[in-house]
């Protein structure tokens, strides 16, 4: 059972994973294209760790620390170059979520900038117009 500690804890052991109260994880490995042959988990970060919506570079750095600090997951996982980590976390008193994506390159996890902002989700003020200030 994933208790809190002062690491970072990735737990499987949870039967059901309420997506919209509960701050979680899921892990693609390889070639998983899908969500559906992921695995998910909650996210038990250590006491005196918080996230918070007003401090996104903060914890950025927090999680990068925490994922790189120890083995995370409650049991083998059999981590591998490629692999995603894409962390949610519910903030409380806020309907908003928290999404860091994470990959596996070269025996580390590093902060993927990139997937967390899809191309269709951009706010876009003309098409085919460029302005400027």
């Amino acid at each position: 059972m994933c208790t809190t500690s002062n690491h970072l804890k990735l737990c499987t052991c949870a039967t059901y994973v309420d997506l919209n109260s509960i701050d979680h994880w899921v892990l693609k490995q390889g070639d998983t294209s899908g969500y559906a042959n992921a695995v998910r988990g909650s996210c038990v970060i250590p006491n005196d760790t918080v996230i918070s919506a007003s401090e996104d570079k903060l914890n950025v750095e927090k999680l990068t620390t925490l994922l790189n600090a120890n083995y995370c997951f409650d049991i083998e996982m059999n981590i591998a170059n490629g692999d995603t980590l894409t962390m949610y976390f519910i903030e409380k008193h806020s309907k908003e979520k928290l999404e860091y994506t994470f990959k596996y390159e070269y025996i580390k996890w590093v902060f993927d900038k990139w997937a967390n902002t899809p191309f269709d989700r951009r706010y876009a003020k003309g098409s085919g117009i460029i302005e400027t200030d």
